[in-house]
């Protein structure tokens, strides 16, 4: 019998606060979602990074295909820092302590919300790639964002960009033009596009499910996309 966890049981079940025999425990593929449709049920668990990283360089080598460029993003935010992951600096170390391991420096991007995150790639790794993800976070977003955590000050809701004013706006949160401006793909315009080129950055939105989305993009002059189904591409 498959028992799921609660979605309001987020704060019981961190992985931060698992060791990794724990966290092996756990399916993450057989529960059917509504919005993937097209979804197989497999059952996996969450693997660690190194051994994706390994299981992608052994398949193409298999295949004799090109080596995969990777897209990864650290996942952190101002105000979950020693709750749903470790600070920035741990953070980058850690993952960049694999990334350097596995030898794939010249063939990632690091993407974050975190613009923290970010900075310390660019001081401490300039070599490597980095996105900037933007999303539009309004007053009742932060409202939403607040109401799961307790004692965390306000202004650390607002500590990354928001997309309120606009690509310049969201540029003040760092001190270095990112490789690629990575929006919500219902931010993007024309204007945006013409805007982060003038810039010197690509844009890159996420998340373009539809070919007929990813058409109206192209039209506007977007570099690439991201998204949950490759199949636009066919």
């Amino acid at each position: 019998m498959e028992t799921y966890i609660p979605k309001d049981s987020g704060f019981y079940y961190k992985i931060y606060d698992m060791p990794y025999a724990k966290i092996q425990t756990f399916d993450a593929g057989l529960k059917k979602l509504d919005h993937y449709p097209d979804q197989k049920k497999i059952k996996v668990q969450k693997p660690l990074l190194e051994d994706v990283i390994e299981a992608c360089e052994t398949y193409s080598r298999e295949l004799k295909r090109p080596l995969p460029f990777y897209n990864i993003e650290t996942k952190t935010r101002p105000f979950s820092d020693h709750i749903f992951h470790p600070e920035p600096k741990e953070f980058v170390d850690l993952m960049m302590k694999i990334i350097v391991k596995k030898g794939i420096q010249d063939r990632v991007i690091i993407q974050s919300f975190d613009p923290r995150t970010l900075e310390i790639i660019h001081k401490e790794y300039p070599e490597i790639l980095t996105a900037l993800l933007i999303e539009k976070v309004d007053d009742k977003k932060i409202a939403q964002q607040q109401a799961h955590f307790e004692n965390i000050p306000a202004v650390k809701f607002r500590e990354y960009p928001n997309h309120l004013n606009g690509v310049a706006g969201d540029m003040k949160f760092l001190s270095f033009t990112p490789t690629i401006y990575s929006p919500d793909h219902t931010l993007v315009t024309s204007k945006l596009v013409q805007e982060c080129h003038a810039l010197g950055m690509k844009v890159i939105p996420w998340t373009v499910n539809t070919k007929e989305r990813l058409k109206e993009l192209k039209d506007m002059g977007i570099d690439g996309v991201i998204s949950d189904d490759p199949r636009i591409f066919e």
